[in-house]
């Protein structure tokens, strides 16, 4: 699979990993007072990386994003629950259907992009969205 970060569509991370469960950290301190757009892409997941018994799904390759830290605050509660703040765009790893933007999930399962918008401040930003 591999794994993709981007902060104001610059390459944070870029990695291939096989690993069932990947944590990622990624800091952004001290980005000033503007508006930014942080995505996690999860792609090259396929039927291999998921392990099922009976069509239970007994495992399966995933991204989990924990901690979501802005200027050492953590917005993990307050993304979770706005689409215009945070989203997860995939379809299901289907191949025939559109990505759909769905609300946000902090456990990428499906091939596709999380994405996240929040302006800094931090404090301030979570003055308005609170």
């Amino acid at each position: 699979m591999n794994l993709l970060v981007e902060s104001n569509n610059n390459v944070v991370l870029d990695t291939i990993t096989n690993k069932e469960t990947f944590n990622i950290g990624v800091d952004f301190l001290n980005v000033g007072d503007s508006l930014h757009d942080i995505s996690v892409t999860l792609s090259g997941k396929n039927n291999s990386h998921t392990v099922l018994s009976n069509n239970e799904i007994v495992s399966s390759a995933q991204i989990e994003i924990t901690n979501f830290l802005v200027d050492n605050t953590n917005v993990s509660d307050i993304i979770s629950m706005n689409k215009d703040i945070a989203s997860y765009t995939h379809s299901n790893n289907n191949e025939i259907e559109q990505p759909t933007i769905h609300y946000y999930d902090p456990i990428m399962g499906f091939n596709g992009t999380a994405r996240f918008i929040f302006k800094t401040p931090v404090h301030m930003w979570l003055f308005d969205n609170s």
